[in-house]
């Protein structure tokens, strides 16, 4: 993922809420096809991308993204915005004709939009589950899996709705693990 990636991502969010929903949102989006070309493995909270976290923190430190922590010190949760400097050079970058990188994105402006708008904890179920499913895991073994972890009885249809749509997609796309 390039830094240009990123800004446009948060261009198109405004306020990126939580490093969890940026993770779980730029792995969805890559499973769909979006060409992010990040690197995942399963975490404790599900498929993580120390690329995107790097690519994040050099843009924090470059003063590129506005950084506002939340919530109180053990369970805080960073939110991410463009600084006026990074909007002005995004500008300037996409009126001098729009980079290839950022042509390939535009296709999954609604998709990130829709992402956007689901719940943080079921972006991380329907992650880990389209992980397992793109890992080769077969889709009733991987639903035991996370019902298992999570001590459900069965998956909420909505954290299947989510899954079966990115899958849907995946046929041609950059597989992420």
């Amino acid at each position: 993922m390039t830094r240009l990636q990123l800004a446009k991502l948060i261009q198109w969010a405004g306020t990126f809420r939580s490093r969890k929903r940026m993770q779980k949102i730029c792995f969805l989006l890559q499973a769909n096809g979006c060409p992010l070309d990040l690197d995942y493995y399963l975490d404790s909270i599900g498929p993580y991308s120390q690329d995107l976290a790097h690519v994040t923190n050099e843009m924090t430190l470059l003063g590129l993204l506005e950084e506002e922590a939340e919530g109180p010190a053990f369970q805080q949760r960073f939110n991410y915005r463009l600084t006026e400097k990074a909007k002005r050079q995004l500008d300037e970058i996409e009126e001098s004709g729009t980079p290839p990188d950022l042509k390939q994105m535009a296709p999954y402006d609604l998709e990130f939009r829709q992402l956007l708008e689901i719940d943080v904890q079921e972006l991380q179920h329907a992650a880990t589950l389209v992980y397992f499913l793109l890992s080769g895991t077969e889709r009733s073994q991987a639903i035991e899996q996370i019902c298992n972890q999570k001590g459900w009885a069965e998956i909420p249809e909505c954290v299947l709705a989510v899954a079966d749509r990115i899958m849907a997609r995946t046929v041609g796309a950059q597989c992420p693990v």
